[in-house]
């Protein structure tokens, strides 16, 4: 999904007549975010607890939820590239938009 909305407006962009500034840039952006999120550490469930020391587990649970804030991160940073590559694509004129799906 999160591809398929890249390519989209990588489509659109790119083989319209008149570039955007950027347009390039912005593709890049959003594929390599999107790369950064998929190569990213998913966070584990935890394993099971029983026996172990608190402090363990309290250590666990912080790895975790550093994990787990850090793919999130990475998350939003893929939505926020593509929503400036598909802000850039809505505001590129009609004309510019309608060519470039002629030719695709």
């Amino acid at each position: 999904m999160l591809l398929g909305r890249i390519e989209t407006v990588r489509q659109r962009l790119l083989a319209g007549p008149a570039l955007p500034a950027g347009a390039e840039a912005k593709v890049f952006a959003a594929l390599s975010a999107l790369g950064a999120f998929l190569v990213h550490p998913a966070p584990e469930p935890l394993p099971a607890t029983l026996g172990m020391l608190d402090s363990d587990i309290e250590a666990l649970k912080a790895r975790h939820q550093i994990t787990e804030a850090a793919a999130q991160a990475a998350f939003e940073r893929v939505l926020s590239t593509i929503e400036d590559l598909e802000a850039m694509e809505a505001a590129t004129p009609a004309s510019v938009r309608d060519l470039a799906a002629d030719k695709g």
